[in-house]
């Protein structure tokens, strides 16, 4: 029996946590519960829990960002299996992930290395295959978004009511809680193929 796309997203974040420091994995005697069915236990019931800091959300976003590339094809003059020497993840905007795309760095998708950059202006679109937009550029989402639309760019943030507004994947967190929601026709529109595995995790939005 193949993996599922469950099982694919359990094993990636329950990586990218144990990537973290030991001391930092010491002190955070808890359990980081992640939707998406995605729940690491962390240390046992007993312990002393602390709270899950933003950095240790912006794991787990990282390495969903990544095993999205998984998931989801894209057009062949983006596709990384057969033309890209690189699969191009961006980030657009103030950098909340700190040092946890790092690992990316060292990963593959598909046979193409994983490039992480970090920029300011708004990318032409073949610049980047995913592209993840901070917070920090609420006021200009609308502008962000009509620069990339219909083309092959998966469009990703945590800001509130990013699907309704066009973007294609919205992380949502809440009481230590990492999930998303996926805007099916914005993906659409950005000819990319999500696999039937992923849109049967009933995250789905279709906006008009």
């Amino acid at each position: 029996m193949g993996v599922s796309v469950r099982d694919e997203l359990n094993t990636t974040s329950q990586s990218a946590l144990i990537e973290l420091p030991i001391a930092r994995l010491l002190c955070h005697y808890t359990c980081l519960s992640v939707t998406l069915l995605v729940y690491v236990l962390l240390i046992p019931a007993w312990a002393i829990a602390e709270p899950v800091t933003e950095s240790d959300e912006y794991i787990i976003k990282a390495a969903f960002l990544y095993k999205f590339s998984k998931f989801i094809k894209w057009p062949s003059k983006q596709d990384s299996e057969t033309s890209a020497s690189t699969f191009d993840i961006c980030i657009l905007g103030t950098n909340y992930f700190g040092v946890a795309t790092e690992t990316l760095a060292e990963k593959t998708t598909g046979g193409a290395q994983v490039v992480v950059s970090y920029i300011d202006s708004i990318p032409f679109f073949n610049d980047c295959h995913i592209l993840f937009i901070s917070k920090s550029e609420t006021k200009r989402l609308g502008d962000i978004l009509q620069s990339v639309a219909n083309q092959p760019v998966l469009t990703v943030s945590d800001i509130d009511g990013f699907v309704s507004n066009g973007g294609c994947i919205e992380f949502v967190t809440q009481d230590d809680k990492t999930d998303f929601n996926i805007n099916s026709r914005a993906a659409e529109h950005s000819q990319l193929k999500f696999s039937a595995q992923l849109l049967e995790l009933d995250k789905v939005v279709v906006t008009k």
